[in-house]
Protein backbone atom coordinates (compact mmCIF):
# COMPACT_ATOMS: atom_id res chain seq x y z
CA UNK A 1 0.00 0.00 0.00
CA UNK A 2 2.82 2.11 -0.61
CA UNK A 3 2.41 5.59 -2.69
CA UNK A 4 4.69 4.95 -4.95
CA UNK A 5 5.96 1.39 -6.15
CA UNK A 6 8.72 -0.80 -5.71
CA UNK A 7 11.94 -1.23 -7.56
CA UNK A 8 12.28 -4.50 -9.85
CA UNK A 9 13.61 -6.58 -8.30
CA UNK A 10 13.14 -5.86 -4.99
CA UNK A 11 14.11 -7.83 -1.94
CA UNK A 12 11.09 -7.41 0.46
CA UNK A 13 11.67 -8.27 4.15
CA UNK A 14 8.01 -10.39 5.58
CA UNK A 15 8.15 -10.54 9.61
CA UNK A 16 5.94 -13.58 10.33
CA UNK A 17 4.95 -15.24 13.45
CA UNK A 18 5.20 -19.53 12.39
CA UNK A 19 4.60 -20.18 16.07
CA UNK A 20 1.62 -21.96 15.27
CA UNK A 21 2.84 -23.27 11.24
CA UNK A 22 6.24 -24.69 12.37
CA UNK A 23 6.72 -27.33 14.61
CA UNK A 24 10.27 -26.62 15.00
CA UNK A 25 13.01 -24.17 13.59
CA UNK A 26 14.85 -27.21 11.70
CA UNK A 27 12.11 -26.56 9.80
CA UNK A 28 12.77 -23.25 8.26
CA UNK A 29 14.54 -24.88 5.70
CA UNK A 30 11.63 -26.41 4.60
CA UNK A 31 10.04 -23.21 3.68
CA UNK A 32 8.70 -22.97 -0.49
CA UNK A 33 7.64 -19.53 -1.36
CA UNK A 34 6.00 -18.72 -5.05
CA UNK A 35 4.78 -15.98 -6.75
CA UNK A 36 1.72 -18.17 -7.88
CA UNK A 37 -0.51 -21.07 -5.86
CA UNK A 38 0.99 -23.95 -8.64
CA UNK A 39 4.37 -22.91 -7.55
CA UNK A 40 5.41 -22.48 -11.57
CA UNK A 41 7.60 -18.84 -10.10
CA UNK A 42 9.43 -20.17 -7.30
CA UNK A 43 11.13 -17.57 -5.26
CA UNK A 44 14.35 -17.32 -3.53
CA UNK A 45 14.19 -16.76 0.11
CA UNK A 46 16.98 -16.05 2.75
CA UNK A 47 15.92 -16.63 6.61
CA UNK A 48 18.17 -13.98 8.22
CA UNK A 49 16.89 -14.35 12.17
CA UNK A 50 14.20 -15.71 14.48
CA UNK A 51 12.49 -15.11 17.89
CA UNK A 52 12.19 -17.84 20.56
CA UNK A 53 9.07 -19.56 19.32
CA UNK A 54 8.94 -18.45 16.20
CA UNK A 55 6.92 -15.80 16.79
CA UNK A 56 8.89 -13.70 14.88
CA UNK A 57 10.84 -15.15 11.63
CA UNK A 58 12.98 -12.22 9.50
CA UNK A 59 12.79 -13.61 5.67
CA UNK A 60 14.04 -11.68 2.65
CA UNK A 61 11.94 -12.77 -0.33
CA UNK A 62 13.78 -11.27 -3.83
CA UNK A 63 10.43 -10.36 -5.66
CA UNK A 64 11.40 -10.42 -9.60
CA UNK A 65 8.31 -7.79 -9.89
CA UNK A 66 7.50 -4.58 -8.77
CA UNK A 67 4.67 -4.10 -5.89
CA UNK A 68 2.13 -1.13 -7.83
CA UNK A 69 1.74 2.08 -5.76
CA UNK A 70 -1.06 1.31 -3.49
CA UNK A 71 -1.35 -1.92 -4.31
CA UNK A 72 -0.31 -5.10 -3.14
CA UNK A 73 0.82 -8.80 -4.40
CA UNK A 74 0.17 -11.86 -3.37
CA UNK A 75 3.04 -14.75 -2.61
CA UNK A 76 2.41 -18.03 -1.56
CA UNK A 77 4.42 -20.04 1.31
CA UNK A 78 4.31 -23.87 1.71
CA UNK A 79 5.85 -26.05 4.33
CA UNK A 80 7.41 -29.04 2.46
CA UNK A 81 8.69 -32.22 4.16
CA UNK A 82 12.45 -31.72 2.39
CA UNK A 83 14.91 -28.69 2.47
CA UNK A 84 14.19 -26.38 -0.32
CA UNK A 85 17.87 -24.98 -0.74
CA UNK A 86 18.75 -23.33 -3.11
CA UNK A 87 15.49 -21.40 -3.58
CA UNK A 88 15.31 -21.41 0.32
CA UNK A 89 18.70 -20.61 2.63
CA UNK A 90 19.57 -19.08 5.68
CA UNK A 91 22.03 -16.50 7.38
CA UNK A 92 25.24 -17.57 9.30
CA UNK A 93 23.41 -16.38 12.24
CA UNK A 94 20.49 -18.76 11.49
CA UNK A 95 22.95 -21.83 11.35
CA UNK A 96 24.41 -21.05 14.43
CA UNK A 97 21.08 -21.05 16.24
CA UNK A 98 20.16 -24.32 14.83
CA UNK A 99 24.03 -25.61 15.45
CA UNK A 100 24.51 -26.58 11.71
CA UNK A 101 27.04 -25.65 8.74
CA UNK A 102 26.64 -22.59 7.08
CA UNK A 103 26.22 -24.73 3.96
CA UNK A 104 22.61 -23.30 3.11
CA UNK A 105 22.99 -19.98 2.74
CA UNK A 106 22.12 -18.58 -0.50
CA UNK A 107 22.16 -14.87 0.23
CA UNK A 108 23.99 -14.23 -3.67
CA UNK A 109 20.94 -15.32 -4.92
CA UNK A 110 18.95 -12.85 -3.27
CA UNK A 111 20.96 -9.55 -2.89
CA UNK A 112 22.48 -7.31 -5.23
CA UNK A 113 25.78 -8.01 -2.86
CA UNK A 114 26.26 -10.02 -0.35
CA UNK A 115 29.42 -11.37 1.82
CA UNK A 116 28.99 -13.89 4.17
CA UNK A 117 32.34 -13.71 6.65
CA UNK A 118 31.74 -17.03 8.33
CA UNK A 119 34.03 -19.94 7.54
CA UNK A 120 36.37 -17.87 5.72
CA UNK A 121 40.47 -18.65 6.12
CA UNK A 122 41.38 -15.00 4.63
CA UNK A 123 39.51 -12.00 3.92
CA UNK A 124 37.31 -12.48 0.91
CA UNK A 125 38.60 -10.80 -2.62
CA UNK A 126 37.95 -6.90 -2.41
CA UNK A 127 38.46 -6.38 1.30
CA UNK A 128 41.51 -5.37 3.83
CA UNK A 129 42.39 -4.12 6.99
CA UNK A 130 42.15 -0.60 8.08
CA UNK A 131 44.91 1.27 7.79
CA UNK A 132 46.98 1.66 11.27
CA UNK A 133 45.58 -2.55 11.51
CA UNK A 134 47.07 -5.97 10.77
CA UNK A 135 45.89 -9.49 10.34
CA UNK A 136 46.54 -10.94 13.68
CA UNK A 137 43.75 -8.87 14.51
CA UNK A 138 41.04 -11.13 12.92
CA UNK A 139 40.00 -14.62 13.59
CA UNK A 140 38.27 -16.45 11.25
CA UNK A 141 35.57 -18.69 12.82
CA UNK A 142 32.93 -21.01 11.74
CA UNK A 143 29.99 -18.40 11.46
CA UNK A 144 31.61 -14.92 11.59
CA UNK A 145 34.76 -13.02 11.32
CA UNK A 146 36.12 -11.81 14.75
CA UNK A 147 37.92 -8.55 14.80
CA UNK A 148 39.83 -8.01 18.11
CA UNK A 149 41.21 -4.93 19.93
CA UNK A 150 44.82 -5.64 19.28
CA UNK A 151 46.22 -2.94 17.20
CA UNK A 152 45.72 1.12 17.23
CA UNK A 153 42.93 0.50 14.84
CA UNK A 154 41.27 -2.87 14.22
CA UNK A 155 38.69 -3.39 11.37
CA UNK A 156 38.29 -4.25 7.47
CA UNK A 157 37.81 -1.76 4.68
CA UNK A 158 36.87 -2.71 0.31
CA UNK A 159 39.46 -1.78 -1.43
CA UNK A 160 37.09 0.02 -3.99
CA UNK A 161 34.84 2.21 -3.93
CA UNK A 162 30.65 1.42 -5.01
CA UNK A 163 27.31 3.56 -6.00
CA UNK A 164 25.34 3.17 -2.76
CA UNK A 165 22.51 5.86 -4.38
CA UNK A 166 19.09 4.05 -4.06
CA UNK A 167 20.83 1.22 -1.75
CA UNK A 168 20.66 0.09 1.76
CA UNK A 169 23.46 -1.43 3.40
CA UNK A 170 22.78 -4.17 6.01
CA UNK A 171 25.88 -4.98 8.90
CA UNK A 172 24.67 -8.40 10.83
CA UNK A 173 26.99 -7.73 13.61
CA UNK A 174 27.83 -8.04 17.33
CA UNK A 175 29.23 -4.98 19.14
CA UNK A 176 28.76 -6.45 22.76
CA UNK A 177 29.33 -3.96 25.46
CA UNK A 178 31.45 -0.33 25.26
CA UNK A 179 31.62 2.81 26.84
CA UNK A 180 34.80 4.45 26.73
CA UNK A 181 36.08 8.08 26.99
CA UNK A 182 39.36 8.11 25.79
CA UNK A 183 40.62 7.06 22.07
CA UNK A 184 37.49 4.46 21.90
CA UNK A 185 36.15 5.27 18.70
CA UNK A 186 33.50 3.53 16.47
CA UNK A 187 32.41 3.66 12.72
CA UNK A 188 30.33 1.15 10.73
CA UNK A 189 29.37 2.81 7.48
CA UNK A 190 30.68 4.05 3.96
CA UNK A 191 33.74 6.04 3.71
CA UNK A 192 37.54 5.71 3.20
CA UNK A 193 39.88 4.19 5.47
CA UNK A 194 43.15 2.78 4.10
CA UNK A 195 44.93 5.83 4.78
CA UNK A 196 45.47 9.51 6.52
CA UNK A 197 43.26 12.11 6.59
CA UNK A 198 39.91 9.85 5.20
CA UNK A 199 36.38 9.90 6.73
CA UNK A 200 37.80 6.91 8.99
CA UNK A 201 41.33 8.38 10.03
CA UNK A 202 42.25 10.99 11.08
CA UNK A 203 45.46 13.33 10.15
CA UNK A 204 47.71 11.42 12.92
CA UNK A 205 46.45 7.82 12.23
CA UNK A 206 43.88 6.98 14.55
CA UNK A 207 40.29 6.39 13.88
CA UNK A 208 37.63 8.88 13.51
CA UNK A 209 34.20 9.64 12.39
CA UNK A 210 33.33 12.28 10.08
CA UNK A 211 36.89 13.14 9.01
CA UNK A 212 34.99 14.90 5.85
CA UNK A 213 31.88 15.40 4.17
CA UNK A 214 32.29 11.67 1.94
CA UNK A 215 30.69 9.40 4.29
CA UNK A 216 28.16 8.24 6.17
CA UNK A 217 28.01 5.87 9.17
CA UNK A 218 26.86 4.21 12.51
CA UNK A 219 29.73 5.57 15.19
CA UNK A 220 30.35 6.18 18.98
CA UNK A 221 33.12 9.22 19.46
CA UNK A 222 34.78 8.88 23.07
CA UNK A 223 31.13 9.84 24.42
CA UNK A 224 31.31 8.20 27.37
CA UNK A 225 27.87 7.00 27.00
CA UNK A 226 27.25 3.07 27.18
CA UNK A 227 26.37 1.14 24.18
CA UNK A 228 25.16 4.08 22.37
CA UNK A 229 25.54 4.64 18.55
CA UNK A 230 25.48 7.61 16.83
CA UNK A 231 24.52 9.02 13.17
CA UNK A 232 27.06 10.65 11.16
CA UNK A 233 26.29 12.06 7.64
CA UNK A 234 29.25 13.92 6.78
CA UNK A 235 31.08 15.28 9.22
CA UNK A 236 27.40 15.87 11.51
CA UNK A 237 26.33 13.67 14.35
CA UNK A 238 22.70 14.12 13.53
CA UNK A 239 21.17 11.80 16.06
CA UNK A 240 21.89 8.77 18.75
CA UNK A 241 20.22 5.85 20.50
CA UNK A 242 20.47 2.99 22.49
CA UNK A 243 21.72 -0.78 21.06
CA UNK A 244 21.73 -4.27 22.35
CA UNK A 245 24.74 -6.20 23.57
CA UNK A 246 23.33 -8.92 21.66
CA UNK A 247 23.79 -9.61 17.40
CA UNK A 248 21.86 -6.72 15.69
CA UNK A 249 21.61 -5.67 12.38
CA UNK A 250 22.60 -2.10 11.25
CA UNK A 251 21.28 -0.36 8.29
CA UNK A 252 22.24 2.93 6.28
CA UNK A 253 20.01 3.60 3.25
CA UNK A 254 20.78 6.23 0.64
CA UNK A 255 18.34 8.34 -2.03
CA UNK A 256 19.68 11.35 -3.59
CA UNK A 257 18.06 13.91 -1.32
CA UNK A 258 17.35 11.25 2.07
CA UNK A 259 19.61 9.33 4.66
CA UNK A 260 18.03 6.58 6.12
CA UNK A 261 19.48 4.86 9.60
CA UNK A 262 17.93 1.70 10.14
CA UNK A 263 18.19 -0.91 14.02
CA UNK A 264 16.76 -4.36 13.96
CA UNK A 265 14.76 -3.69 10.75
CA UNK A 266 12.82 -0.85 12.26
CA UNK A 267 13.47 3.06 10.47
CA UNK A 268 15.34 4.98 13.01
CA UNK A 269 15.99 8.05 11.80
CA UNK A 270 16.22 9.94 8.22
CA UNK A 271 17.47 13.07 7.20
CA UNK A 272 17.79 15.46 4.38
CA UNK A 273 21.06 15.40 4.68
CA UNK A 274 23.17 13.23 2.63
CA UNK A 275 27.11 12.33 1.98
CA UNK A 276 29.20 14.33 -0.37
CA UNK A 277 29.67 11.09 -2.57
CA UNK A 278 27.53 8.22 -2.76
CA UNK A 279 30.68 6.20 -4.26
CA UNK A 280 31.91 5.04 -1.50
CA UNK A 281 33.74 1.88 0.25
CA UNK A 282 32.00 -0.03 3.51
CA UNK A 283 34.03 0.04 6.36
CA UNK A 284 34.13 -1.65 9.65
CA UNK A 285 36.70 0.14 12.08
CA UNK A 286 37.03 0.66 15.67
CA UNK A 287 40.31 1.70 18.25
CA UNK A 288 40.32 0.85 22.29
CA UNK A 289 36.45 -0.53 22.78
CA UNK A 290 34.76 -3.17 22.23
CA UNK A 291 37.13 -5.92 23.04
CA UNK A 292 35.67 -7.01 19.60
CA UNK A 293 33.22 -7.02 17.19
CA UNK A 294 31.64 -10.01 15.62
CA UNK A 295 31.06 -9.77 12.11
CA UNK A 296 28.60 -12.27 10.37
CA UNK A 297 27.09 -10.64 7.17
CA UNK A 298 27.07 -7.82 4.72
CA UNK A 299 24.65 -7.18 1.89
CA UNK A 300 22.87 -4.45 0.17
CA UNK A 301 19.55 -4.29 -1.30
CA UNK A 302 17.16 -1.57 -3.21
CA UNK A 303 16.04 0.91 -0.69
CA UNK A 304 12.11 0.53 -0.69
CA UNK A 305 9.76 3.73 -1.15
CA UNK A 306 10.82 7.02 0.64
CA UNK A 307 12.76 4.44 3.27
CA UNK A 308 9.72 2.39 4.00
CA UNK A 309 9.43 -1.31 3.81
CA UNK A 310 6.48 -2.34 2.51
CA UNK A 311 4.19 -4.39 5.49
CA UNK A 312 3.16 -8.14 4.89
CA UNK A 313 -0.03 -10.23 6.47
CA UNK A 314 0.46 -13.14 8.31
CA UNK A 315 0.14 -16.69 6.55
CA UNK A 316 -3.12 -18.48 7.05
CA UNK A 317 -2.36 -22.39 7.63
CA UNK A 318 -4.07 -24.53 5.59
CA UNK A 319 -3.72 -28.52 5.37
CA UNK A 320 -4.06 -30.18 1.97
CA UNK A 321 -5.17 -34.13 2.58
CA UNK A 322 -3.45 -36.41 0.00
CA UNK A 323 -5.61 -39.44 -0.57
Amino acid sequence: SQSDPTPSPFQQLLNLDLSTILSSPSQLLNLQFCLDVNCNTPLYAYVENYSSGLTNVYIWINLPTSIPANSSITIYMFVRNSIQYPYTGISPLVAQQLSISTNYDNGTNVFPYYQSFANLSALPSGWEVVYGSNSNSLTFEQYYLEITNTNTNNGITQTSSSNFENLVVDFLIQLGSFSGTSDSVIGIGLGEADSTSQYFIGGGGGAVIGNNTDGVAFGYNNSGASNTLYEYVGTSNVNSFSVSTGVILLSIGLSSSETYFYYNYQLQYSTTDVPGTFDLPITIIFQSQPSAIYLYTIKTRNLPPNGVMPTNSQPQKITILAS
